[in-house]
């Protein structure tokens, strides 16, 4: 890994080193390098720089002390150039990458608060009227299950919501979810947020949804419309909170797909 030391054309070009004040001054091919006292395995040879900084704008070193990644601050904007690539062979790379985005000033939108599982939030626009929506996915590699509690921005919102509000999520071992946020059933009535996958809905009198999810924590699903005067699950009646133009409905999972019904 390097940066950029000549143009399209194969002549010499170092502008983006010059504006960084930085220079070249050698390679290694080691592939272990020390970052706050640690080794890291990298890939690839190693690209060493001399810098003029003072030595907390050095980020990494090669197994000799010599600088081989820089954190830069230029004027309001910062940059970070190391001078090798990374894979995820390890999980501590995973910390590394999360430490160097902090120190970059990046701050995740989702963050997993208990457990361990991949948790990524995807969101597009909705053409009508630009308002945001998403999807949660959830995905347990491992053999063992999970009880994860989840910290993100909801799309369309800049607030940090903690997922779920009550209990945690169950993700059962080797599986995955998708998980609705935000999702528009209509113009009155969209998902905030819900613990199980919802696979089937239909807007009438009443509304209905298609639900499942794995059974041992209670569940729970979050819509924001008008108060609800009856809830039922399976034809069974359930109770609910109302707060703050939020439906809140809680209710233990069978494992099997449900019928959520809730008349308007």
């Amino acid at each position: 890994a390097t940066l950029p030391i000549m143009d399209l054309s194969y002549w010499k070009k170092t502008l983006l080193l010059d504006g960084l004040g930085i220079e070249i001054s050698g390679k290694t091919k080691e592939n272990l390098v020390k970052v706050k006292g640690k080794e890291i395995l990298v890939r690839g040879e190693t690209t060493i720089f001399r810098v003029s900084e003072r030595s907390d704008a050095i980020v990494a070193r090669t197994l000799e002390g010599k600088p081989c990644g820089l954190l830069k601050r230029k004027g309001k904007g910062r940059a970070l150039i190391l001078g090798f690539g990374i894979s995820h062979v390890f999980d501590y790379h995973i910390d590394l990458i999360k430490d160097f985005a902090s120190q970059m000033g990046i701050k995740p939108s989702i963050a997993v608060k208990l457990g361990e599982v991949m948790a990524t939030v995807r969101s597009t626009v909705r053409a009508v009227n630009n308002s945001k929506y998403g999807f949660l996915f959830l995905n347990n590699y491992k053999d063992e299950p999970e009880h994860v509690k989840i910290s993100l921005r909801i799309p369309g919102e800049r607030r940090i919501t903690s997922l779920p509000e009550r209990g945690l999520i169950y993700v059962p071992q080797r599986s995955a979810s998708v998980l609705p946020l935000n999702v528009p059933l209509s113009e009155k009535i969209k998902i905030k947020w819900s613990t199980v996958e919802i696979l089937e809905y239909k807007v009438g009198k009443p509304v209905t949804l298609l639900m499942q999810g794995a059974g041992e924590r209670d569940a729970e699903i979050v819509l924001s419309c008008k108060r609800a005067k009856i809830v039922r699950i399976d034809g069974k009646k359930n109770p609910f909170n109302y707060v703050g133009g939020l439906l809140k409905i809680h209710f233990k999972p069978s494992g099997k797909q449900q019928k959520l019904s809730i008349q308007l």
